[in-house]
């Protein structure tokens, strides 16, 4: 069972350092970006594991307006062991990543009896100052370690071809910040970035029975998810905030602050002492 967040532990450098975060082309939509961080361990099942969000700012054809935004704060679960990446659906755990297969391994996508990946080719390559070992299935898909796949973040079978999310186009950690792409990490299709310039944080943090935040008319509402993703706090605010986090459970909480459009403004991990 998924357990309260634990603080990012960072012991597993090959997947999930503290930071990392994938964004990635929104091609089913036309236009926009899907953004994907580390958020936070958990405990499945006995055994650490790493929980990854979700946000996305999407724009369809043929005009590419105003991006629809959403949020999914559980989008996957994944743990290491030895060389291996696990991740997490219907109750069960699945080969993710192998990192350490050498030419003629193989092994299946996640949760499918599909015919198996075969690695074809194995090497290292440096980026962002960093060795980096790289496997290949087929003459198509790449894997890096910390990064995963290039193209996407899973694929089902081999020729499988997913579009939502695809295109990685920049990874980053604490360590390393690689861009693929000549498409900036967080660009929009013919408007300008909605980023705000500055973020807005909760203070103190570590905090006990209220937190503050800064006046900022950019920012209509505070949202905070358990371990679970659930919503367990959502706050209307108006100009100086102070916000009551007294009925909440001693522990680490996944904070966002959002536009009335639904644009993230800030992000991050509240801890409650």
């Amino acid at each position: 069972m998924l357990a309260h967040l634990l603080p990012l532990a960072g012991a597993t450098q090959i997947w999930c350092p503290p930071g990392a975060t994938w964004t990635y082309e929104a091609l089913n939509d036309n236009g926009g970006f899907i953004r994907m961080t580390y958020r936070a361990d958990t405990i499945i099942d006995g055994m650490e594991a790493q929980v990854i969000d979700r946000y996305s700012a999407t724009q369809s054809a043929p005009d590419f307006g105003v991006p629809t935004y959403a949020y999914e704060p559980v989008a996957r679960i994944t743990r290491v062991q030895d060389d291996i990446v696990f991740t997490y659906a219907n109750s069960t755990w699945d080969t993710l990543y192998w990192f350490g297969a050498t030419p003629a391994h193989s092994y299946r996508a996640p949760h499918t009896t599909c015919s198996p990946f075969i690695i074809v080719d194995t090497g290292t390559d440096t980026l962002s100052g960093m060795p980096l070992d790289w496997y290949n299935i087929g003459s198509v898909h790449r894997i890096y370690q910390r990064l995963g796949y290039v193209w996407h973040v899973e694929l089902t079978c081999p020729g499988s071809i997913l579009l939502d999310p695809a295109n990685l186009r920049c990874y980053s950690d604490n360590e390393i910040s690689v861009q693929l792409l000549t498409t900036d990490c967080e660009a929009l299709v013919g408007i300008e970035d909605l980023a705000p310039t500055s973020p807005i944080r909760p203070f103190p943090n570590p905090g006990s029975d209220r937190i503050y935040l800064p006046d900022d008319p950019r920012t209509e509402r505070l949202i905070l998810h358990d371990g679970l993703g659930r919503e367990v706090l959502q706050v209307q605010l108006r100009g100086q905030s102070v916000v009551d986090m007294s009925a909440l459970q001693a522990g680490p909480y996944t904070y966002r602050l959002v536009g009335a459009d639904g644009r993230e403004m800030s992000r991050g991990v509240w801890m409650k002492e």
